[in-house]
């Protein structure tokens, strides 16, 4: 009877039956009556043809070839992402330092501290022209005392 629900290895009808060996018997021989059979040498065949075998080479050497380059991009849009983030962070970095320079200029540029600078230098403010009073604290370059005089803005 066959068994249904499981490895059907085991079914009878499918099973070879074996054969039974006869044991050999050994039988003493002489040197001289032992012959050897004659070994004739023959080329070596091989189990795969040659063009298979070159066409199998040559596909792994494109595939080989073809995953260098994609690793080859790979790295580099790598660099250039990196590359970009530096270029990005140097922007950054350089808006930050544009608006604390406007913020500088916007100080430096306000009319009240114009005028009170301009009161450090000497300077007096008249509607027609705008005067300098020196003293001998002020001097030029080549240390003589600077010149009094008026400027037209």
């Amino acid at each position: 009877m066959a068994y249904y629900q499981g490895n059907l290895a085991l079914d009878e009808k499918k099973r070879p039956q074996r054969r039974k060996e006869v044991p050999k018997t050994r039988t003493k021989t002489t040197k001289q009556q032992q012959t050897y059979p004659s070994r004739k040498t023959q080329p070596r065949v091989s189990s795969i043809p040659t063009k298979v075998k070159l066409t199998r080479l040559a596909c792994v050497a494109l595939i080989a070839i073809v995953s260098v380059l994609v690793m080859w991009r790979y790295t580099q849009l790598y660099q250039t992402s990196l590359s970009i983030k530096k270029t990005q962070q140097q922007i950054k970095a350089l808006h930050s330092e544009v608006s604390t320079l406007k913020q500088q200029v916007e100080t430096l540029q306000s009319p009240e501290r114009l005028q009170q600078k301009a009161e450090e230098l000497g300077f007096s403010q008249s509607h027609s022209n705008v005067t300098k009073t020196t003293t001998e604290t002020n001097q030029n370059k080549t240390g003589k005392p600077a010149k009094q005089g008026t400027t037209k803005p």
